[in-house]
């Protein structure tokens, strides 16, 4: 009989994709190792369920109402991300949770959900797993995961975790797709010129910085090429796809699965911080980085204190004369970007998702 791992996560055009795509990544490492595996989802406005579907992953929908009348915030800013009230978010889980004859492992991937929520589906599920980077809430969970880069991060979660509970904690457990190791195993990066940049801004880029930067790129007379991805989110995607029409060397994607392939082809990336930046330092991409959201601030921050990446700041902050600059600098450092790459790829070598699975399922 397999094992069943339970994914709760959420997508939607305030959440962005980030988090719902490193659960699928997992998803999809667990079904190698025989583990079958179920979603749990709301149908937010700008879910990807059906892209889950797609993917073949069974998902349970919760309901969601246009009206947000029910849905109270407390002292964590991130319970608006539910859609709903939080006890009828435990209610509602519950439901699901207790249809499973068993469940092997539940994981838990979303920023509004902590210690109470996970205190009621301890009932149903042998082992948590919750996954997370922001160290605002308390936990009871029998491991953390935190991918991202802090110092020292045992003691974000000290107070947080139970003392028996499992941190895996930094880049070394980054859930990559698999496509990020076969890239990684047969790039040679070539540094000359700057002239390919990968563009991608996150699935929502609710400030439209996908834009600005191909203003920038126009106003530069740019001529190299550009490869433009969004989200299937973007509320600006036709007003980008009509822009890169108009010129033969911006070429247009959106929802794509070979992120890796054109990383791969790019010498400089311009992107959001995120789960991106651990996919770039997998296949030694450095970047021109802008912060959409306040939780990827200490990410570029650390990167910058390691000599990764340039930093151009929060993205409703920057002007296009700020990016521009950073942007002319990049091009004039080909040395500097050329040393970043090898340093971005000893963070990152795309066993994450193995690690974390060989912890979770295997050694316990």
């Amino acid at each position: 009989m397999n094992p069943i791992a339970v994914f709760r996560v959420d997508a939607s055009v305030l959440i962005g994709t980030g988090h719902l795509m490193r659960c699928l990544t997992l998803a999809k490492a667990l079904k190698v190792e025989k583990v079958e595996s179920y979603f749990i989802c709301r149908d937010l406005p700008g879910n990807l369920i059906p892209y889950l579907e797609a993917e073949g992953f069974k998902v349970y929908k919760l309901p969601y109402s246009v009206s947000d009348q029910g849905v109270q915030i407390t002292e964590n800013p991130y319970e608006q991300w539910l859609g709903e009230c939080y006890q009828k978010e435990i209610e509602q889980a519950a439901e699901v949770l207790k249809s499973f004859s068993r469940i092997d492992i539940l994981i838990i991937d979303h920023y509004a959900i902590e210690k109470k929520w996970e205190l009621m589906a301890r009932v149903y599920a042998k082992k948590i797993l919750v996954i997370d980077d922001i160290a605002n809430r308390l936990h009871d969970c029998d491991f953390l995961l935190d991918q991202n880069l802090s110092n020292p991060l045992q003691d974000r979660y000290r107070k947080l975790a139970p003392k028996n509970c499992c941190l895996l904690l930094g880049s070394q457990y980054a859930l990559l797709r698999a496509e990020f190791l076969t890239t990684r195993l047969k790039t040679i990066k070539q540094f000359g010129e700057l002239k390919h940049i990968f563009l991608f801004m996150g699935g929502s880029d609710l400030d439209n910085m996908t834009s600005m930067v191909l203003t920038a790129l126009l106003e530069l007379n740019f001529t190299g090429e550009v490869e433009v991805v969004i989200g299937s989110q973007n509320k600006a995607k036709e007003e980008i796809k009509a822009v890169c029409q108009k010129h033969s060397n911006f070429h247009f994607y959106c929802q794509v699965n070979n992120l890796a392939e054109l990383m791969s082809q790019a010498d400089l990336a311009i992107c959001a911080s995120g789960t991106t930046t651990w996919e770039r330092c997998c296949i030694g991409l450095p970047g021109l980085v802008i912060t959409t959201a306040e939780n990827q601030e200490h990410i570029a921050e650390k990167l910058q204190q390691l000599g990764i990446d340039f930093y151009v700041g929060k993205s409703k902050e920057i002007t296009i004369n700020r990016f521009i600059k950073k942007l002319n600098f990049a091009f004039s450092n080909k040395d500097e970007v050329k040393r970043m790459s090898k340093v971005m790829m000893n963070l990152v070598d795309g066993n994450g998702a193995k690690r974390v699975i060989e912890k979770t399922l295997i050694e316990r």
